[in-house]
C-alpha cells in the first residue's frame, strides 16, 4: 500500500481550489519541516511543485504532509534558499487559487507579492534575507500568524473555551468524519470498553491473539481521535481549557497510557509495536495540530524514554538521542534554555 494519498494539487482541485487561511498556515509549517529534513541530509530538490507533496493515506495519517517527489535537479541555482523560496511560491499559488500551476509559474515575483497575503509576503522577504536558512525563524512567521488568527476569530465570533478556531489541514475522508461529535465520543467509549474486555483476565504475558486484537483496537481509537482533533478549535485560553473534562490532549493521553500500561505484560516485540504506533500518531499530531505542541512534546519525550528502555541494545543509541532531542525542546518551550 502506498504511504500517501492525494497530492496537494489534487486535493486542492477537489476542494474547489480553496484552502482556508488557517489550513494554509498549518500546511506551511509541515512543508518547511519536510524541506528542512532533506536539507539536513545535504539533499536539495530544485524543482518543488504542488505535486511534490501529498497527504498521508486515509485514516489518522491523513493529517500529515509527505514529500513524495525525489526527482531532484542539480546546478548552481539549486540551493536551500531556492527550495524554501519554492515553498513560498506553492503557498501563494494555493492562496490565489485562480490559475493553474503552469499559469502561475509565469507570474513575476512582483506580481506574486502584490497578489498574496501579507504573511506570505513577509515569508518571501525573509527568504531573500536568510543566509544561511533559519528554518525556525521562517516557521515562526506562520505560527505567529496562526496565533493571531485564533485571537481575531475569537474576538470576532465571541467564542470561548478550547474551540475557538478550526485546525487540521485536510478533513478526514472516512465514514467517521460524517458523524456527529457526540456520536464519535460514544463510539470512543464503546471501543475502549471492548479493548478493556480483551485485556481483562489476561495472563502475565499477554497472549499473541490478545496483543493483536489490542493493536487493532488501538488503531480504531486513533481513527476516532484524529477526527475529533481535526474538529477541535484552539483558544488562547489554553490554561483554562486544560482544566475541562473535554480537553482532548488530556483525554487522548489518558487512553493511550492505558494501552501502554497493558503492553508492559506483552512480549518485547509487541511492546515495541504499541510504543511505535503511539509515537508515530503523536508525532503526526505535533505537526498537524500545532496548537497543542507543548502537550505533544511532553508525550513524545515520555514515549521516546519508554522506547529507549524497551529497545534492544542495538537500537538504544538512536532512541537515546531522540529522547535527548524532545527533552531539550520541552525545556526550550518552557523557557528553561
Amino acid at each position: 500500500m502506498d504511504p500517501y494519498g492525494l497530492c496537494l494539487e489534487e486535493s486542492f482541485r477537489r476542494s474547489g481550489c480553496y484552502f482556508s487561511m488557517q489550513n494554509l498556515l498549518l500546511l506551511a509549517d509541515q512543508l518547511l519541516s519536510r524541506v528542512e529534513f532533506i536539507h539536513s541530509r545535504n539533499i536539495f530538490h530544485g524543482s518543488l511543485t504542488p505535486w511534490s507533496f501529498a497527504f498521508g493515506r486515509d485514516g489518522w495519517q491523513s493529517q500529515q504532509v509527505l514529500l513524495v517527489d525525489f526527482d531532484t535537479q542539480s546546478g548552481p541555482e539549486v540551493s536551500a534558499q531556492s527550495d524554501i523560496y519554492a515553498v513560498g511560491r506553492i503557498l501563494t499559488y494555493f492562496y490565489n487559487g485562480s490559475y493553474s500551476w503552469e499559469q502561475y509559474q509565469r507570474f513575476s515575483t512582483s506580481d506574486m507579492m502584490k497578489n498574496t497575503a501579507p504573511v506570505f509576503s513577509a515569508y518571501l522577504d525573509s527568504v531573500s534575507a536568510c543566509d544561511p536558512v533559519d528554518y525556525d525563524r521562517l516557521r515562526s512567521i506562520f505560527r505567529e500568524a496562526h496565533q493571531d488568527l485564533a485571537i481575531q476569530m475569537e474576538a470576532a465570533l465571541g467564542l470561548r473555551g478550547p474551540r475557538a478556531i478550526q485546525v487540521g489541514v485536510r478533513p478526514n475522508s472516512s465514514v467517521l468524519s460524517t458523524m456527529a461529535t457526540r456520536d464519535l465520543f460514544n463510539i470512543l467509549i464503546l471501543k475502549l470498553a471492548r479493548a478493556g474486555g480483551r485485556a481483562t483476565g489476561a495472563t502475565t504475558t499477554l497472549m499473541l491473539q490478545t496483543c493483536t486484537q489490542l493493536l487493532e483496537h488501538l488503531e480504531e481509537i486513533l481513527d476516532v481521535y484524529i477526527v475529533l482533533l481535526s474538529r477541535d478549535r484552539f483558544s488562547p485560553q489554553t490554561q483554562e481549557g486544560a482544566m475541562q473534562a473535554f480537553h482532548l490532549p488530556n483525554c487522548l493521553w489518558r487512553d493511550l497510557r492505558w494501552f501502554l500500561s497493558h503492553s508492559d505484560h506483552a512480549t518485547c516485540e509487541f511492546r515495541l509495536a504499541f510504543i511505535g504506533k503511539i509515537y508515530k500518531f503523536i508525532a503526526i499530531l505535533y505537526e498537524a495540530v500545532p496548537s497543542y505542541r507543548p502537550y505533544w512534546t511532553e508525550y513524545l519525550l515520555i514515549l521516546s524514554h519508554a522506547r529507549t528502555k524497551a529497545e534492544p541494545s542495538c537500537g538504544k543509541s538512536a532512541w537515546t538521542q531522540t529522547e535527548f532531542y524532545w527533552r531539550n525542546l520541552l525545556k526550550k518551550q518552557k523557557g528553561e534554555l
